[in-house]
């Protein structure tokens, strides 16, 4: 019998050996590429099913790799249609698989944080409100597909829900260093993947598209959210290797944002790279003062032709025809939907999936959906998040969890200046990179914390100096 000061029983991730899984993996890899080649639509359907087994095997084997996976699939998916739900992507199929992985590991008895955090509360609140009010839509006809209104709220609930997989399951900074560089090389080479698959515009010029179905500024929201983490990680880290590396994926992760001519995301990059500048990284801001002189000199031409056009629409767009610039254009589609919607409702709101998301206003989004209430819930969750990211880079400054967070912050102050002209908070792509990148945040300050020997349950933060303030190394 086990006495009582005994310990209670704890559960180890298996450790992978990287060279057998990848003599495992190999052949397995190789008849796939094989059947896709040779066999057309059976041999790809075949491929997709054989890639998609082994994907559940290892994500049920080891949640670290299926996590890793996730973050590949983020950037790199597809949009898929099943019957009437549209807008699924492959780590759609793959996170059923990491919940059931996240549920095994936690019946073996080893301790986790769970779900108590600061973000939980507004989180549940916001989606129950949004809920009800989607009811009550419904019934009054605001809702015109109850079923993609469901789906909707569900896609919501899963965002949400992978914060919580990533801040469980993360258990060590070695995890997380991981982790972090896989979402950054996975975001450069899905950036680099849009450009060599772009297509060339009206104008002449090359533009880089996402995934199949992905928008240009949801997709460039995707990449510079990519560049927050990436430019921390490279400024901060004192290894010369890892420097090389993540610097080369920041580079290439810029040059994707510039090559989407997006600009939502000009201005989302000069945002995130702002933040950064004025949070210790004050080589940005001397950059950004050299690129307003050399521009001309430096910046290919294209690139110059579209940040001066966007500046001109932001200061024209009061005065100019909504036919000459999208900008004033978005303003009369927002009045509409202002005075149709909103106006009608404002308290509850109209439902979940009452306009579309091509109303290219988080905001305004929220407001028509769920109202004033909602909005109020919104911002409380947003208050959170930000506040506590920004205590947190404070306290754990020095630290590769200090700079991890420090670049979700800019990432962050990224989406809400882009939200003003995307829904981007309900996009699945720079949603899903948000609160992955927050949950690995929050889970790599809690591990810091524990370091520190300062008491951590869930997140509760260091209020004193941390031992490890020396500056990291991967």
């Amino acid at each position: 019998m086990m006495s009582a000061s005994a310990p209670a029983p704890t559960y180890s991730a298996p450790k992978a050996s990287p060279v057998a899984l990848l003599i495992l993996l190999l052949p397995i890899v190789g008849l796939a590429a094989a059947c896709a080649v040779l066999l057309g639509t059976p041999g790809r359907l075949f491929a997709g099913a054989l890639l998609g087994l082994v994907a559940v095997g290892l994500t049920l084997y080891d949640i670290r790799i299926g996590l890793g996976l996730f973050a590949l699939l983020t950037g790199l998916s597809p949009e898929l249609s099943i019957g009437p739900l549209t807008d699924l992507r492959l780590e759609d199929l793959l996170f059923p698989v990491l919940l059931v992985a996240w549920v095994l590991q936690r019946r073996t008895g080893e301790p986790r944080p769970g779900f108590a955090t600061p973000f939980t509360a507004p989180m549940v609140a916001l989606l129950l409100w949004s809920l009800v009010v989607t009811v009550l839509g419904i019934g009054l006809g605001t809702v015109p597909s109850p079923v993609g209104a469901f789906f909707r709220l569900v896609k919501y609930a899963e965002y949400y829900l992978i914060f919580f997989l990533v801040y469980n399951n993360v258990t060590s900074t070695r995890d997380a260093r991981g982790l972090a560089l896989a979402v950054v090389l996975a975001a450069a080479v899905t950036g680099l993947y849009g450009i060599a698959t772009g297509h060339t515009g009206g104008d002449g010029e090359l533009r880089a598209t996402g995934p199949l179905g992905e928008a240009y500024n949801i997709f460039a929201g995707y990449l510079n959210q990519g560049v927050a983490v990436a430019v921390a990680l490279a400024l901060a880290s004192r290894s010369g290797r890892w420097r090389l590396l993540l610097g080369a994926a920041a580079l290439a992760l810029v040059v994707s944002v510039l090559y989407t001519h997006s600009r939502e995301g000009y201005v989302m990059l000069a945002a995130v790279l702002g933040v950064l500048g004025t949070r210790g990284f004050r080589v940005l801001l001397l950059v950004g003062v050299v690129l307003v002189f050399l521009g001309p000199a430096v910046l290919p031409r294209q690139f110059q032709a579209r940040i001066s056009d966007t500046v001109i629409k932001i200061q024209n767009s009061r005065t100019d025809s909504p036919g000459g610039n999208s900008l004033t254009a978005r303003y009369y589609a927002w009045r509409y939907r202002w005075n149709g919607w909103f106006v009608r409702h404002p308290i509850q709101g109209n439902g979940v999936g009452s306009i579309p998301f091509s109303v290219d206003n988080q905001y305004l989004l929220v407001l028509v959906e769920v109202g004033v209430v909602g909005f109020a819930l919104f911002l409380w969750l947003l208050a959170r998040v930000g506040l506590l990211l920004a205590r947190t880079s404070r306290e754990l400054r020095g630290t590769f969890a200090g700079v991890l967070v420090m670049g979700v912050l800019a990432a962050l102050i990224g989406m809400l200046v882009q939200g003003m002209a995307a829904t981007n908070f309900v996009a699945i792509r720079t949603s899903e990179m948000f609160w992955f990148l927050m949950g690995l945040a929050m889970a790599t300050a809690r591990l810091s914390a524990a370091v520190g020997h300062v008491p951590a349950p869930a997140i509760t933060w260091v209020s004193r100096p941390n031992p490890e303030r020396s500056s990291w190394r991967l």
